[in-house]
């Protein structure tokens, strides 16, 4: 699942770079999306920061984690 999650990103940043001639794209996931986590690390984004509390899922406050890659960054 991460691996095909890793080649979908790859595949989105591949037209934003390429096709769409944007420099940064920015993503975030909850804290507890580890298999997405694993992905976008995998792929090459860094972790930009943390918003804590940020959603209300299930009864519970949850933080978000910021990334971002730059096109410079990105290898395929």
């Amino acid at each position: 699942t991460q691996e095909l999650l890793g080649d979908v990103i790859n595949t989105v940043l591949q037209f934003a770079y390429w096709e769409a001639n944007l420099n940064r794209i920015g993503m975030k996931t909850a804290v507890d999306n580890t298999i997405m986590q694993s992905a976008v690390d995998q792929v090459g984004f860094t972790e930009e920061g943390r918003l804590r509390q940020e959603i209300y899922r299930n009864g519970n406050y949850l933080d978000m984690l910021v990334y971002s890659i730059l096109e410079r960054e990105w290898s395929v």
